[in-house]
């Protein structure tokens, strides 16, 4: 009995020192090439402001996309949960995360962050919440990825471009004749 008192009056000091605002921020690195990070920040417990900064060089481009979720509970989870880029100190984008239900009644908070074009610059991804759990101490936890893919670019079919320079071409001669006309009805018979 007496070790279950002094185990708990020390993970209540640990959890005093934490706090219960939580707050870490992960240095993904420069970008180069297309890849996957897996994200994750468990122990929550209040209010929490997670950062994951990276940056891309000049000349590069990506697509960055991202699902994190806190997992299917009824004993912790994750309220108000937001998902900010920012480049430098502007925001580009800010996403809402989405709680699905089980049938059996156990939610879980999902941030999905759909594909979105980035330049060369200094990024942050800022993930904030407040997290909570039915048993005493930090329970809530989120984890996922957050995914860096070749910078979409449509390149048109050959065939597009075809039509295009046909209809450019097919414009040009009917503003001509028109002009023409105009010009020949302008004369003195």
């Amino acid at each position: 009995m007496k070790k279950w008192k002094l185990f708990g009056v020390v993970a209540t000091l640990l959890i005093g020192l934490h706090g219960t605002a939580n707050a870490i921020v992960v240095p993904l690195g420069e970008i180069s090439s297309p890849g996957s990070f897996g994200v994750q920040n468990g122990g929550l417990l209040g209010e929490f402001t997670d950062q994951y900064t990276f940056s891309i060089s000049a000349g590069s481009a990506f697509d960055i996309s991202a699902f994190i979720s806190t997992g299917f509970s009824n004993r912790y989870g994750i309220s108000d949960m937001v998902g900010s880029l920012f480049q430098g100190n502007t925001l580009l984008f800010s996403v809402d995360a989405v709680i699905h239900t089980l049938p059996e009644g156990f939610p879980s908070t999902d941030l999905t962050i759909e594909p979105f074009l980035l330049g060369a610059g200094d990024y942050r991804l800022v993930l904030t919440g407040d997290a909570f759990g039915v048993f005493q101490g930090p329970t809530a936890s989120y984890s996922g990825d957050i995914s860096f893919a070749t910078a979409s670019t449509s390149v048109p079919e050959p065939e597009t471009l075809l039509l295009l320079i046909t209809g450019l071409i097919g414009a040009v001669v009917t503003a001509r004749r028109s002009r023409m006309r105009s010009a020949r009805e302008s004369l003195p018979h």
